[in-house]
């Protein structure tokens, strides 16, 4: 139990950043968050390689650019066939 604590204690903030992307007013603010999410993901590993790569995936979600990325992917997840619930 104390494990399954700790555990949870550790990726509350991934919670943190799903509300935040929930509650985010335009795609301009989802794209900070998800940039955020991103470097918070990647300081949880001891790899050097995925905290460069998030630093820049963040910088790049910054942009015009990047903000144009994050809702041609909103949008491809929108037009996405939902599944009927079981």
């Amino acid at each position: 139990m104390l494990a399954e604590i700790r555990l949870l204690r550790e990726w509350a903030p991934a919670i943190g950043y799903a509300r935040r992307y929930a509650a985010a007013a335009d795609v301009r603010e989802r794209s900070q968050v998800v940039a955020d999410g991103l470097e918070w993901a990647a300081s949880r590993t001891a790899s050097r390689l995925d905290d460069r790569l998030a630093k820049r995936l963040a910088a790049v979600l910054h942009t015009e650019q990047g903000v144009a990325l994050v809702q041609e992917l909103l949008d491809i997840l929108d037009s996405l066939p939902q599944e009927p619930a079981p």
